[in-house]
Order: C-alpha cells, then structure tokens, then sequence
C-alpha cells in the first residue's frame, strides 16, 4: 500500500491536451478502454505499479489464471467494481471446461474458445497475488518503456545537488516537488507519444504471447479450484486480485464478524 502525502499540480494545457492527473481512474474506465484513450491512459497509469511487481520484482506464482471472456455479464455492484470469482458462472464453467480438457499450457489456453487469459503472481511475504489482463499488461508495459525513455532535465537537479543528509526537510521536500513538476512537464510535452505507445501496446496484444511480454519467462495456467487452492479471488473487465485465506487480513474480518 502507498500514500500520497504531497500533491503536485500537474502544468495547465491551453491545447486541452495535457496528460489527466495521477490518482485512480474514473468508475467504469475500465469498461471503456477499448474506445476512450483517455480511459486506456487513466487505467493504464493506475496499475503501473502492479505491472512492474509482476515484470520485475521478485514475485512467486507467477501463473496464468483463466476467466471467462464474457466478464461485461458479470455481476458488478457498479460499473468497474470487483466481482468475485465464486459469483463468476462464466469463468467457473470455462475453468470446469479446462480442467477436463487438462488444458496447462498458454496455446491450448488461446485455442479454447471462451477462455481469456490473466497474469497473476503471488507478492512476497503477504498473502496478496495480483494480475492483469494480456492487453493491459501490454499497455503498461508500452508506458512503461515510454517513460523510461524520457531525457532527464539536469537543470532541475543543480539548485539541489549539494543536498546532504542532515539538510533542512522543507529543502527536501521543495527538491521533491521541483523535480515531480518537471517530470510533468516533460510528461505533457510527450502526451500524442504517450498515447500512441499505450494504444498501440494495447492493441497488439494478441498478437504477443505472455513469453514475449514477460521477457521469456514461462508461465503455465492454473486450473487449480479456488476453494483447493486457498483463494478469495475477484475480477474486474481488466484486472485481478486474490487474498489467501489464511492472511491476517482475512483472520481479522472474521474475529470482527
């Protein structure tokens, strides 16, 4: 979990163009992502973190989780919102389908009609497993890439370099600030790129397969039922997210229950 404790303004467009401001996306972008860019940036910014947990961190379980490709039927409270899996007749049944076919490999997944297919992986040391639809994960990756290209404004750094530990914190935290505000700058400044990278990651999805996209790693699909496997899983249209029985979190609800 993370928290935001300093808020930066990102710069005013007079083009109507600027980059939409960090925080979570609007209720329901998800549902959108295929047509609205806007809605595909928002999203695709919001799950950033759990992209590069699962690229690059040192994640466990990383597997292959199947769901139906029907999730616009799913029970939803309100547009966007998680649904759990125990209330997903569609991925059941295409889970029920798999395993009876033995289906474990990426290609037999693809090949089965019906079946979408999550990354997801286990973060170290909690009980939490996270995931995310192929198109998605291409699209973060895409932005991923884009930002990491970005030149650094050396000129943002020289009123600050002789900070030491020990300095004032308000020098700290104005250094802070200066330099989120020039990354926003820089930001806006590439927004028709950013846009174009992250749609066009998004589109070619398929095209890519999860080898590709997880730079040759291996990943196998779980077929394993949810009640075995220790579960609570939930789904949104893009995303995925699981707590295992036995983590304190859960423990608590139920002692407050």
């Amino acid at each position: 979990m993370t928290m935001d404790t300093t808020s930066i303004t990102p710069p005013a467009s007079d083009g109507g163009s600027a980059i939409p401001p960090l925080g979570p996306p609007p209720d329901g972008a998800e549902d959108y992502i295929a047509e609205d860019v806007e809605a595909l940036l928002a999203v695709t910014r919001s799950q950033l973190m759990a992209y590069q947990a699962i690229a690059f961190g040192a994640v466990e379980d990383l597997r292959l989780v199947p769901v139906s490709k029907a999730r616009s039927t799913r029970l939803r409270h309100r547009t966007g919102s998680l649904t759990p899996v125990e209330h997903d007749e569609p991925t059941r049944e295409i889970r029920r389908r798999l395993r009876s076919d033995s289906v474990s490999g990426e290609a037999a997944l693809r090949a089965h009609g019906g079946a979408g297919d999550f990354v997801a992986a286990r973060l170290p040391g909690v009980g939490l497993h996270l995931g995310m639809s192929r198109r998605l994960f291409a699209a973060c990756a895409a932005l991923h890439q884009a930002q990491s290209e970005m030149p650094v404004d050396e000129s943002v750094f020289l009123p600050y370099s002789s900070l030491r530990h020990g300095v004032d914190d308000e020098e700290r935290e104005e250094y802070s600030r200066a330099t989120r505000r020039a990354y926003y700058e820089q930001e806006e400044e590439r927004g028709f790129r950013l846009r174009a990278e992250v749609r066009r990651g998004f589109a070619q999805a398929d095209e890519r397969s999860w080898s590709d996209l997880l730079m040759r790693r291996q990943v196998e699909v779980s077929l394993e039922d949810s009640e075995e496997s220790g579960l609570l899983e939930g789904t949104t249209a893009e995303t995925y997210l699981a707590i295992e029985h036995s983590d304190p979190v859960l423990a608590s609800a139920r002692e407050r229950r």
